[in-house]
């Protein structure tokens, strides 16, 4: 039976870059670009939303999620926690938004959605002809009245179904809200087992609506010793996750560059200010000089009349001139005095705007930095995660032939093999192996993750670089029906074919 899947991981409020891939709103749909290759532009269409009421719509673009986040806090009163200080004196964000991811096996989801019409899943492929089911519709809406149930429907900013990519699955935004305030760990965390109740709590809540649909809740993995996700599943999470991550990064990527574009606008105000404050010093100064000496002269022109009745008219006259140049001059001032207080005010509310900004600049690069080391972990952690599975499928594999006695009965031991697993025997199990892993143990290991991955030109170069002599009949990557444990031990299997040179391989 298909298995179901949910992820659930805590974030620090919603970007524009994750709220523009969740809702596809990109300006352009190539799909060879770097950030539109994980989905299929011909299947955009088929992507909906689920809103109040369980109501099915199309996405609405135009009107980004960490907007509808805001809004909501701000019609609810719910106040936006306020970054932790550190004892460093640094500030850590607080988790104010849990993204839930809900879908299940890609054979079982794509039959939800699509029913048996032909979904072609290559990188380019045209499905403009395939048409959503109602089953997908009904599927989500039931999603949708859970997360209800459980979370609150007050509380669900967006609810996203994708369709354009290679398994359906849903991007559910909620507020981790108790008694109006946000606390993602009274909601979703706390000690280790009680978080860890809550989500099996969640995955059992969740199998009860999946039962009809396909989706088994799967096994405990403290019972089991299984991993928690397939690999399949894995990789969807993790594509996701580095996707938001990406998106996230270089938003801040923008921001920084935003940033600094700013505080270059800034600088460039401030220096004009800082002269025209100067200028205006100066030139209130000069004219204070000026005003002295009217007034000087004013007093002069009052003192000839008290003592000489000589030419009173003309005196008259020069003191009603000095007496308009010193208002003249005095209006002047004024102004000058005023527009440089205007000036200064403005300066001073600029350089605080800069200060702003550079600590702004700060931080947002701090945080950029972070997000990067993140991705570099996150993407480092799926390539131990595949190296893994590969050496375990090598390891599985050389064990079962010592222990079968394979070197003495090989030929019979392969006529006992499934068909599908005869590649896999011819490629690995002969006495080239040993001196093949000792020789090219790297190569192989880095040919059989390139093939792991779908990146066929890396794997042929690397093979070629260690003088590999390839393999016939091409590499067509992983088959519908296959399991990810099957698919890793084919894909080692074909690295070691790869790598070994066409005059070293043998037959049996």
């Amino acid at each position: 039976m298909a298995k179901q899947v949910c992820d659930i991981s805590g974030a620090s409020g919603m970007s524009r870059g994750q709220s523009t891939e969740h809702l596809r709103d990109y300006k352009v749909t190539d799909p060879d670009a770097k950030k539109y290759g994980f989905y299929d532009p011909t299947r955009v269409h088929l992507n909906f939303e689920i809103t109040k009421g369980g109501i099915v719509t199309p996405v609405n673009k135009g009107y980004p999620i960490d907007r509808r986040f805001k809004d909501i806090c701000q019609a609810r009163g719910i106040t936006i926690p306020k970054p932790i200080k550190m004892k460093d004196g640094t500030e850590k964000e607080r988790t104010t938004v849990t993204n839930i991811i809900l879908g299940g096996s890609r054979e079982q989801m794509l039959k939800i959605a699509f029913g048996d019409q032909h979904v072609d899943l290559s990188k380019g492929a045209d499905n403009r002809h395939v048409t959503r089911q109602q089953d997908i519709e009904k599927w989500a809406i039931e999603q949708y009245n859970l997360m209800c149930k459980l979370y609150g429907e007050e509380n669900i900013v967006a609810f996203i179904v994708h369709l354009d990519e290679k398994n359906p699955h849903v991007h559910c935004t909620l507020i981790p809200e108790v008694e109006g305030k946000i606390s993602y760990n009274k909601v979703f965390g706390g000690p280790k087992d009680i978080a860890r109740q809550k989500f099996l709590n969640l995955h059992d809540a969740i199998a009860a609506v999946n039962a009809k649909w396909g989706l088994d809740r799967g096994d405990n993995i403290k019972q089991t010793g299984a991993k928690h996700r397939s690999t399949e599943e894995y990789m969807l999470w993790l594509r996701d996750a580095c996707n938001e991550l990406e998106q996230k990064k270089d938003g801040l990527s923008d921001s920084v560059s935003g940033l600094q574009e700013s505080l270059k606008l800034l600088e460039g105000e401030i220096r004009k200010n800082e002269i025209k404050v100067k200028g205006l010093t100066t030139m209130i100064n000069n004219k204070m000089t000026v005003l002295h000496d009217l007034e000087q002269e004013q007093e002069q022109a009052e003192a000839s009349l008290l003592t000489s009745e000589y030419n009173k008219q003309e005196v008259e006259r020069q003191k009603k001139n000095l007496e308009t140049l010193i208002a003249s001059n005095q209006d002047f001032l004024d102004k000058k005095r005023k527009e440089l207080d205007e000036t200064k005010e403005l300066l001073e509310l600029l350089k605080k705007q800069h200060a702003e900004k550079l600590q702004q600049l700060k931080e947002t690069d701090k945080e950029l930095t972070e997000k990067q080391y993140k991705l570099r972990d996150m993407n480092n952690g799926y390539i131990n995660e595949i190296n893994k599975t590969l050496l375990s499928e090598i390891g599985n594999f050389l064990i079962y032939a010592f222990q079968n006695n394979f070197w003495k009965d090989a030929k019979d031991l392969r006529s006992k093999l499934p068909l599908e697993d005869r590649i896999t025997f011819d490629n690995i199990f002969n006495k080239a192996l040993i001196p093949d892993l000792t020789e090219h143990g790297d190569e192989i290991l880095r040919t059989a993750m390139a093939l792991f991955l779908g990146k066929e030109g890396e794997a042929i170069e690397i093979a070629s670089s260690a003088g590999g002599g390839g393999v016939s009949g091409g590499w067509r990557g992983k088959k519908d029906d296959e399991d990810e444990d099957l698919y890793a031990r084919r894909c080692f299997a074909t690295a070691v074919a790869m790598i070994r040179p066409r005059s070293k391989k043998l037959r049996l």
